[in-house]
């Protein structure tokens, strides 16, 4: 379920983050020394977004009101945040540090592509593991359902010897 708290807290904080930066970039701080305040704009925005994702996957048992108030609340926020990321973005260009930007950009892409793929091959392993465990047990299933038809089989081919 999700902790409307939570992402209460995080959406203020996402927003106190960029209210600093502008307000420290207004009095000449050099946006460069402003990384950790950068990441913790970044950080409160996933909180916001993974909050968004486990609310589509939440609890059936929400009735339509519930469903309608916190679809209107993540839309807002999301709204909220990707403004707030694209003033991040003009207020680098205007302080020429629009390379700055474009890198992260990059970044954030190559390392999308890194996680999507490192996601794509541990499924891959474990639906070859579920194969294997299939088959082990398929096999297992084989060997006794052989052994389950030979050991009458030779009871009766022994007997059928002994009588002759």
């Amino acid at each position: 379920m999700i902790d409307p708290i939570s992402i209460t807290v995080a959406f203020a904080t996402a927003q106190s983050v960029v209210k600093h930066i502008k307000d420290a970039v207004a009095l000449g701080k050099d946006v460069k020394s402003l990384y950790g305040q950068f990441s913790a704009f970044y950080t409160a925005a996933d909180q916001v977004h993974s909050a968004s994702t486990k609310a589509r996957i939440a609890d059936l048992q929400k009735t339509d009101a519930q469903i309608n108030s916190e679809s209107l609340k993540i839309a807002m926020a999301s709204k909220a945040l990707r403004d707030h990321e694209r003033e991040l973005k003009d207020l680098l260009f205007m302080t020429g540090n629009a390379p700055v930007w474009e890198e992260m950009m990059a970044e954030r892409v190559r390392m999308h592509k890194e996680r999507a793929e490192m996601e794509r091959v541990m499924a891959e392993k474990k639906q070859k593991d579920k194969e294997a465990f299939g088959e082990a047990i398929m096999n297992a299933l084989l060997f006794v359902a052989g052994i389950a038809v030979l050991v009458p089989l030779s009871g009766l081919a022994w007997q059928f010897l002994i009588e002759r």
